[in-house]
């Protein structure tokens, strides 16, 4: 999201965050699964990815990405679970 004044000068850029929607398509699924899979078994590293995707990986706020990241995913892409978007603590780069 871009935020611009009066005279249409940006003044900051914002990224919208949802979890579990690392590709960014506005869905968690099973695409985004795949994603996750290849990050957690090193295919995928933190330069390779936008900071805002790296983050919308850890889908159970643990602070990792791993296994358990993927599986929600999956559980996520056939509708047997969803992805809590609220934390309490502020993301910084």
């Amino acid at each position: 999201v871009e935020i611009y004044d009066k005279k249409n000068n940006l003044v900051d850029t914002y990224s919208i965050l949802i979890y579990g929607d690392i590709n960014g398509d506005g869905w968690y699924d099973g695409r985004d699964a795949v994603l996750a899979n290849a990050i957690y078994n090193g295919m995928l590293n933190k330069e390779q990815v936008k900071f805002p995707q790296w983050i919308a990986a850890d889908c159970n706020h643990d602070g990792k990405i791993d296994e358990a990241d993927y599986f929600l995913l999956v559980d996520c892409g056939v509708f047997l679970s969803k992805i809590e978007q609220t934390q309490n603590k502020t993301i910084n780069k």
